[in-house]
């Protein structure tokens, strides 16, 4: 996507004499914000733990923990999003808070209780271990080369 952008870029700089001032300067603050935007995506590496409990039929109950470690990519933002009550909640949403990506505390645990061995049924938490910039194809590709 940002090839476009840039390609948008250098045909606005081409025939900018042709063009009013007031298009070139709209045109490219607007390519701007989206360039600007695009830096506010991260990839975050994270495991979600939660507890599944099953019953049997001669009435045990046992409780499991299960765990997947997968990778996404969110977007920071300033504030929770409607309908979002939690961390737990922001991160399933493709968000990430921008003081995360600033302190670079990292691993974060959200959700669950302080004892794994104590959580209750249909308790989730959440182990953040990473948030990288989200580096656009090309720079990729050099950094490969």
């Amino acid at each position: 996507m940002m090839e476009h952008v840039k390609a948008i870029q250098c045909v606005v700089d081409e025939h900018k004499e042709q063009m009013p001032t007031g298009a070139v300067t709209t045109i490219m603050e607007n390519l701007q914000k989206l360039y600007d935007d695009k830096t506010k995506l991260y990839r975050a590496q994270m495991t979600h733990i939660c507890s599944v409990g099953y019953l049997s039929p001669d009435s045990e109950s046992l409780t499991k923990m299960v765990q997947f470690t997968t990778t996404s990519i969110v977007e920071s933002v300033d504030a929770y999003p409607t309908g979002v009550r939690n961390q737990i909640q922001l991160i399933k949403s493709g968000k990430c808070f921008n003081c995360w990506v600033e302190k670079k505390q990292l691993p974060m645990v959200f959700g669950g209780c302080n004892n794994f061995m104590n959580m209750e049924a249909d308790e989730e938490m959440l182990i953040l271990h990473s948030l990288e910039p989200l580096v656009p194809e090309e720079a990729r590709k050099k950094r490969r080369a």
